[in-house]
């Protein structure tokens, strides 16, 4: 599975709830599906890419998306003729999945996850999740960073090529703090972590909030009229700020300069030279590899206000 933070907690639930069909070995005692992607997968969501049919919804639009299937196993299974004329109803059958026993288990794990979605009272999500996947992708760009580029100041950036952000309509000059211009890259970069540490417990702190609310809507029959009311207005804001969650990471500008301004998430993007692996926070990644000082202070301060409106 690959899947936006936001749904990690969901899939692995949902997947704990169903039996998975040990196919040509003992039947092992309450094995489930979610057990058996433990083994085979270690847990392990992984990082949407791009050139899928998720790409517009995520990368584009900025919604919560989900990529999943079973593939096959390299010792005991039959040799998979993707896309190929040999990718057909017989071979499914007959070699790929005879009796569609594993067609039939996802087919009841994306129903079970589709309700999941649509009847819960509060939108599944757990935004605590995201903020640390943040933190994870964040980490592996800061050893990349070249060294000449710590000691210099935001301003630097400012004037690279004669540039003003007062004179554009950059990234530069919207929702940061003047002040930050004179600090330099290296005591911004600290700023940043001092951030998404927040960000962690204030999400931490929301999805206690979310299962607290959940803990009074199974006491609701003993609640007083005055309390519904006030616990239906926070539930109608909790799923608002969840249903928009995703969109909070897109930039209508998209990866300006680049030339691929179609993309406009900011942490999951198709990368320039990854395909189908895509790239996590792209501006930030793409600027180093350009060596573009001025593009990567942009990207960092717009990923820094992002994390800030996040936390409140």
């Amino acid at each position: 599975m690959g899947s936006s933070p936001l749904l990690y907690s969901l899939l692995r639930d949902v997947a704990d709830k169903l039996e998975y069909p040990v196919v040509g070995k003992d039947k092992k005692e309450n094995y489930t599906l979610y057990d058996h992607f433990k083994e085979v997968a270690h847990n392990r969501i992984s990082n949407l890419g791009s050139g899928s049919d998720y790409t517009v919804f995520l990368d584009h639009l900025g919604i919560a998306s989900v990529d999943m299937g079973f593939t096959n196993d390299l010792h005991n299974s039959a040799v998979y003729h993707y896309h190929s004329i040999y990718d057909s109803y017989t071979w499914m059958s007959k070699f790929g999945d005879p009796g569609f026993v594993f067609h039939n288990l996802m087919a009841k794990y994306l129903g079970l996850l589709v309700l999941n979605l649509s009847e819960s009272r509060i939108i599944p999500f757990k935004t605590a999740d995201y903020s640390f996947k943040l933190e994870e992708f964040f980490k592996k760009y800061e050893s990349d960073i070249p060294k000449s580029w710590l000691n210099k100041t935001l301003d630097d950036a400012e004037e690279e090529n004669g540039r003003k952000s007062n004179q554009n309509c950059g990234i530069m000059g919207h929702h940061n703090d003047d002040d930050d211009l004179k600090l330099t890259l290296q005591e911004y970069l600290e700023k940043v972590n001092v951030n998404l540490k927040k960000l962690q417990d204030s999400a931490s702190l929301f999805d206690q909030y979310l299962k607290d609310l959940n803990t009074q809507l199974d006491n609701w029959d003993s609640l007083p009229f005055w309390k519904k009311f006030a616990l239906r207005m926070k539930l109608f804001a909790v799923n608002m700020k969840l249903k928009y969650y995703e969109r909070n990471f897109v930039n209508k500008e998209g990866l300006k300069g680049k030339g691929r301004d179609w993309f406009k998430h900011i942490v999951f993007a198709s990368g320039r030279y990854t395909g189908y692996a895509g790239q996590q926070l792209p501006a930030l990644g793409e600027a180093i590899e350009d060596k573009d000082y001025r593009g990567f202070v942009e990207a960092l301060r717009y990923f820094n206000s992002v994390l800030t409106s996040l936390r409140h």
